[in-house]
C-alpha cells in the first residue's frame, strides 16, 4: 500500500470521524510501510497501531459504508465519490462487493449513470494488487463497448487506459 498523498487530522481513539476521506487516510496510514515524519502521526500510529479495537472500528465503518451503499441504492454523485475513495483501503471482499455494485450500475445502458462510471474508474485506478480478478476489466470493457454506453463513457475509458 502506498502512503497517503494528502494528510488529515487523525482522530483520538473512538472519536467521531469528520468525513470519508479522513477514514480512508486513517486506514491507509495504518497500512503504510514507511514511517511518517510528522510526530503527531507517529504518536497516533503508535497508539492506534497497537489498539486492535480501534483498528477494527475503522475497518468496520468502511465496511458498513459499502453495505449501506449497496443496501440503500445510493447512486448519486456524492455517494459514489464517498465509496470510491475507500476502494484503495478496503479489504478484498469489501472491494469486490463495491466493484460489483458499481459494475451493475453501469451494466444497464437504459439506466446509465455517469457517476457510477466515474466511481468504477476511480475504484479500478486505486485498487490494491491482487484485488481484481482476471475477467473484471473484460466485463467492464464489454459494457463500455456497448454503443449506448460508449458515447457517455469515452472519457472514463481514457482514464482507465492511462492509469
Amino acid at each position: 500500500m502506498r502512503p497517503p498523498a494528502v494528510t488529515f487530522k487523525l482522530p483520538e481513539t473512538d472519536e467521531r470521524l469528520t468525513n470519508t476521506m479522513q477514514l480512508a487516510y486513517c486506514i491507509a496510514s495504518l497500512r503504510a510501510p514507511q514511517p511518517f515524519d510528522d510526530p503527531l502521526t507517529q504518536n497516533w500510529l503508535q497508539t492506534t497501531g497497537t489498539d486492535t479495537n480501534e483498528q477494527g472500528r475503522l475497518i468496520l465503518i468502511a465496511t458498513e459504508m459499502i453495505r449501506a451503499f449497496k443496501r440503500d441504492g445510493l447512486e448519486d454523485a456524492k455517494a459514489v465519490a464517498e465509496v470510491a475513495c475507500l476502494a484503495p483501503v478496503l479489504e478484498k471482499d469489501d472491494f469486490r462487493h463495491l466493484l460489483k455494485e458499481l459494475y451493475l450500475g453501469v451494466e444497464q445502458p437504459s439506466l446509465l449513470d455517469i457517476h457510477q462510471l466515474r466511481g468504477l474508474a476511480q475504484s479500478i485506478q486505486g485498487v490494491n494488487q491482487g484485488y481484481l480478478d482476471t475477467d473484471d476489466l473484460v466485463k467492464v470493457l464489454d459494457v463500455m463497448a456497448d454503443p449506448e454506453v460508449m458515447e457517455a463513457s469515452m472519457n472514463l475509458l481514457h482514464l482507465i487506459w492511462t492509469s
